[in-house]
């Protein structure tokens, strides 16, 4: 309603400007400060209307039925070279030839305002040509263009709530060398170019809000784009709106690092490419729809920020990539293709996902390819119910150190590993937290809080492994329930306590290089272990193990309280001495053991 105020007031302001009065397009050459009248009863103007450098200040009203249509090889309609002109038209304006334009501003310091309610045509249905020139559109009707519906080297603002459209591109600029000049688009009807529909590529910054439609059309380019901005950019695209590229629906930054804001409650698609390609840093804020069909759903190639409480689908390619370090808070679902990942970070990664939040994907659902610390924050679901097949099918993979907090109700499913981190990791999953895969929980070294459930399927599935050494408190359940299952491995140095109503269970119930474990709780194994230490190993038991208990070659300590069980024998690694060698019992008093040293069993 503002907007079409101001264009009102615009037109009544030609109406009533100083000067002479010329009927049917009479005057086609005015001075300063004139008013040219296009009346309906007029005819065709063939001459089309010419303004002088030096002219300025001159108001054209072309009213409803009016039409300038000029004769002359490649002639605009309008053609203007001074500035300050305001030009009102509700009849047609049709360049002529093959480069004649609709409207045509060569004025280099002036400015031109175009308030269209009829039909503007031409190669470039309004073109601003001179790079210090400021133009103004508002487009309540049809500009359309050959080469460009709106094409500009100076500084543009442009309202729509009709139709701008181009086989080529629907709205163009360029300014490569004035960062101070920015560019802002509003539209509430169609952008429609078959190349592009917005291209800039300026060293300001852009600003576009669409409340309609931007597209490539019915026939467009196989390389088109819906939205390209060479440097810095922001775009809103509120709820109802749309923006679809044929290849990516908004690029950011391709002039170099520009940084990008997307702010969508709308639908953004790519259908041969990404739906939002960022070159910078990027920051996006979704309640929408953003879907890459045949690419990525986000990419951004810094820094990146993403709010999402909507959908991000990279339906062949990866929800959400990030090369640079990133924050993420997820509330909606972010999806990854069969053999890609919902979320892929090269850098350091924050990421929560709420509670009811989803993401997934065919690989890795979360794939942090960063050597430093991520954290990750779950209360919702993340799996890999896409996947074909157990390679790089993780739930969580992180290849550098991690924290990771699994909160109540949340769940972590890979069709391979849970949790998988090449550095070290601390864990919590707390109470009604799950974590399930091949394998739980993969790490180099790290602790683990658990009050949950951590489980491995398969025949060789393990609940915990850690390849160096690692801490676990357990208060939850911690299974490797297959027929070769291990509940936890620790290759070195492990530390664990199996508090009372815990299970630590699996064919091996636990396996550790060397090091303690205190179990209050279930401790079961099938026909393996139920504990077994390679090295020094320190046991104490107040609660239930069923299954046999193997101590290290080094020293081993073994503490049972009355009243506790051990369903199995107790066996000294390597000793020949029989009372050394083995114990079997249901309850006994509080003993220990000390394994023979090594010289005393040659």
């Amino acid at each position: 309603m503002i907007r079409l105020l101001a264009i009102t007031v615009a037109v009544l302001v030609v109406t009533g400007m100083a000067g002479s009065a010329y009927a049917a397009c009479d005057n086609d050459t005015p001075s300063s400060n004139q008013q040219v009248t296009c009346k309906t009863n007029g005819g065709v103007d063939t001459t089309g209307i010419i303004g002088n450098p030096n002219v300025t200040g001159v108001g054209v009203e072309v009213q409803q039925g009016a039409k300038i249509v000029p004769q002359g090889t490649d002639a605009a309609a309008i053609s203007v070279a001074g500035g300050g002109w305001i030009v009102g038209n509700l009849g047609v304006l049709q360049g002529s030839g093959v480069g004649g334009d609709g409207v045509d501003f060569t004025s280099s310091n002036g400015t031109l305002t175009v308030n269209n309610l009829g039909t503007v045509n031409g190669a470039n249905g309004v073109l601003s040509f001179a790079s210090g020139s400021t133009l103004f559109v508002n487009n309540d009707s049809t500009i359309s263009g050959t080469i460009r519906g709106i094409g500009s080297f100076g500084t543009t603002t442009v309202f729509n709530s009709g139709t701008i459209s181009s086989a080529a591109d629907a709205i163009s600029i360029s300014i490569l060398r004035d960062a101070s000049q920015a560019e802002t688009i509003t539209n509430s009807g169609v952008i429609s170019g078959g190349s592009s529909a917005i291209s800039i590529s300026t060293a300001g910054p852009t600003t576009i809000t669409n409340v309609g439609r931007i597209d490539n059309g019915i026939t467009p380019n196989a390389s088109a784009l819906a939205i390209t901005i060479g440097n810095d950019g922001t775009v809103n695209n509120k709820a109802g709106a749309t923006i679809t590229g044929q290849t990516i629906g908004i690029s950011i930054g391709g002039n170099g690092t520009g940084a990008g804001t997307v702010i969508n409650d709308g639908g953004i698609i790519g259908l041969n490419g990404d739906a939002i390609k960022i070159t910078g840093v990027g920051t996006i804020t979704n309640t929408g729809v953003i879907l890459g069909i045949n690419g990525n759903g986000l990419k951004i190639g810094g820094v990146g920020t993403l709010t999402n409480s909507g959908t991000i689908t990279g339906f062949n390619g990866d929800g959400v990539i990030i090369s640079g370090d990133s924050i993420i808070k997820n509330s909606g679902t972010i999806k990854g293709g069969v053999q890609a990942s919902a979320i892929a970070i090269k850098g350091q990664a924050t990421i929560t996902n709420d509670a009811n939040a989803l993401i997934s994907s065919g690989l890795n659902a979360i794939d942090v390819a960063g050597t430093g610390v991520s954290s990750i924050t779950n209360f919702g679901r993340i799996d890999t119910a896409l996947a074909q097949s157990f390679r790089r099918a993780n739930a969580i993979a992180i290849a550098g150190d991690a924290n990771v907090t699994n909160k109540a109700g949340g769940t972590i499913t890979g069709q391979n590993i849970g949790i998988s981190v090449g550095g070290n990791v601390a864990l919590t999953n707390e109470t009604g937290a799950t974590i399930t895969g091949s394998l739980g929980v993969r790490a180099q070294t790290g602790s683990i809080i658990n009050a949950g459930i951590i489980s491995g399927g398969g025949d060789l599935g393990t609940g915990v492994f850690f390849s160096d050494s690692g801490t676990i408190t357990n208060s939850g359940t911690i299974a490797g329930p297959g027929t070769q299952g291990i509940g936890v491995r620790i290759n070195q140095l492990g530390n664990i306590t199996n508090n009372a109503g815990a299970t630590i269970s699996g064919n091996f119930g636990i396996v550790l290089g060397h090091g303690t474990v205190f179990n209050a709780g279930t401790i079961a194994s099938g026909s393996g272990q139920a504990v077994g230490f390679d090295g020094d190993s320190s046991l104490t038991n107040l609660g239930r193990i069923e299954g046999d208990v193997r101590m290290g070659s080094g020293n081993a300590v073994l503490a049972i309280a009355t009243g506790s069980v051990i369903i199995g024998k107790v066996e000294a690694a390597r000793t020949t001495e029989p009372a050394r060698r083995s114990c079997s019992s249901s309850a006994m008093a509080a003993t220990s053991m000390t394994a023979p040293s090594p010289a005393s069993r040659a």
